[in-house]
């Protein structure tokens, strides 16, 4: 995903060679096992290599097999789910899972029936049931709900006990390394998503230590054009703003870019921009559902040169009531409010009420809260060094 891209010919390509591979290996296998495709037919390889993965796990979990299936089953399965799974194609993760843990789990079985400790070869088919179960718990880190809808589907309470146990300590492990395959798309893709419980930095830092401090803000009644060439710069792709007073600088409010958007397409379809900074008359028209019927290019097109010198009243449109912090609170204290309100922006004031940066949840992530906390405790050791040689 890193290096092929989203889109263009790279992922199509990738799609190609994913396909031709993968149906390769999973045709070339039972061949050669097998020694020719006529001795596959009618065979539990048949069902096990060509058949849909939903028939596979049924064989697996009824029928007998041998060692060496469920070793070179296991084995392939296990680098086509590592390719795959990294892949850009929509290849699944429940029922690949569970075929590669219950091959797993059937081995397992197996190899404890072999030497003794089991008193029937039919007992490994439990044992590749519950690997199913903790091999999707391993790669997804599902426990409780997991276990619950695999023991409903068998309608036996027994396996409560080995499925719990499975899962959680398949869950356990697999954090020793990294975290979940959904937790690493979500890193992948970007996605802010914070985690249920804060880490022992949000202890030691302030707002004032992770806010980003170079915040554009608007006043209350601001000129198109500078509306237009914030909407238009790429290089600050903010999506909200903070709405001060002149000159005073206390913050008024918080208006997100969807609505500044929104703001300009109706104000000039009904003409309701002011020809200069003063009293405005009804604007009722503004106060309209937004329907996204017009990117954003399309809306910025259309402002004429006319209307870059006119003036928008913000007021009506801003968030009075966002949620602000003091730019000495606690990280802890921030975290809490965007786990608990949902928030995307969440302005830091001083105690004059003045704006002094902006926190969004990326400030919030894991990996940017350690980068801040060796950035303070570097500049608090400079601080110290210092006071020590004017000492």
């Amino acid at each position: 995903m890193r290096f092929i891209g989203p889109t263009g010919w790279r992922r199509w390509f990738e799609v190609l060679v994913l396909t031709f591979v993968v149906s390769t290996i999973k045709f070339l296998v039972p061949v050669v096992l097998m020694d020719g495709v006529g001795n596959v037919f009618g065979s539990v390889k048949q069902t096990l290599w060509w058949s849909d993965q939903a028939e596979a796990v049924k064989a697996i979990f009824h029928q007998e097999m041998m060692v060496s299936d469920m070793a070179i089953l296991g084995t392939v399965q296990f680098f086509i789910a590592c390719w795959t799974y990294g892949a850009g194609v929509p290849s699944g993760l429940f029922l690949p899972s569970l075929y590669l843990g219950a091959a797993w789990g059937k081995l397992l079985g197996m190899g404890f029936y072999y030497a003794g400790m089991l008193h029937h070869i039919s007992d490994a088919d439990k044992y590749a049931f519950v690997g199913s179960a903790a091999a999707l718990s391993g790669l997804g880190r599902i426990t409780i709900s997991l276990s619950v809808i695999v023991m409903e589907c068998t309608i036996n309470n027994q396996f409560g006990v080995p499925l719990f146990l499975a899962t959680m300590l398949a869950k356990w492990v697999g954090q020793l390394f990294n975290e979940g395959i959904y937790d690493l798309h979500l890193e992948l893709k970007h996605v802010p998503l914070l985690e249920p419980m804060g880490g022992k930095e949000l202890l030691d830092l302030r707002a004032m230590d992770i806010m980003a401090r170079e915040v554009k803000t608007l006043p209350a009644c601001a000129p198109v054009k500078q509306l237009v060439g914030l909407l238009q710069d790429e290089s600050h792709n903010h999506h909200g703003f903070p709405i001060i007073d002149m000159p005073s600088g206390v913050f008024l409010g918080l208006i997100r870019r969807s609505e500044l958007l929104h703001v300009l397409e109706r104000g000039k379809k009904f003409d309701f921009h002011a020809n200069r900074q003063g009293a405005f008359g009804d604007q009722k028209d503004l106060v309209h559902p937004m329907v996204y019927k017009l990117s954003p290019d399309e809306i910025l097109n259309q402002i004429s040169e006319e209307d870059l010198d006119k003036q928008v009243n913000l007021i009506p449109y801003m968030n009075r009531a966002a949620y602000t912090v003091p730019h000495k609170a606690s990280v802890l204290r921030c975290f809490a409010i965007f786990r608990s309100i949902g928030l995307r922006h969440l302005p830091v004031l001083d105690e004059q009420s003045r704006i002094r940066g902006m926190i969004t949840r990326k400030d919030l992530l894991l990996e940017h809260l350690h980068e801040k906390k060796w950035d303070v405790y570097a500049s608090d050791v400079d601080d110290d060094s210092e006071d020590e040689e004017s000492g």
